[in-house]
């Protein structure tokens, strides 16, 4: 405090540049995403709490839903890398794969 150090100030723009960099990286991949999801036109956003960036993920992850054949199979997907770590971390039943 109250004494200036060149090399500290040097270090601090530079932090500050790598952060606003990252952040117009963020901005443009997340512009990308409702891009991509509005051609998509997938109804999986009307889910209550799945927004745009979830509803890709699920789409990525699971692709297709008419390849499978009911719910139930969709469920089997979405849980067979899941369930030993739901066992301990997740107090309510989730439906989404892990991000593979």
């Amino acid at each position: 405090v109250g004494v200036a150090l060149p090399e500290k100030s040097l270090e601090l723009r530079h932090a500050i540049i790598s952060i606003q960099m990252i952040e117009e990286e963020i901005s443009e991949i997340e512009s990308e995403i409702n891009k991509l999801m509005s051609n998509l036109d997938s109804s999986i956003t009307t889910i209550p709490g799945i927004g745009i960036q979830m509803g890709a993920v699920i789409l990525a992850e699971i692709g297709d839903f008419t390849q499978f054949d009911s719910p139930d199979k969709i469920l089997a997907f979405a849980w067979k890398d899941n369930r030993a770590f739901c066992k301990y971390i997740c107090p309510i039943t989730v439906f989404l794969k892990p991000m593979s």
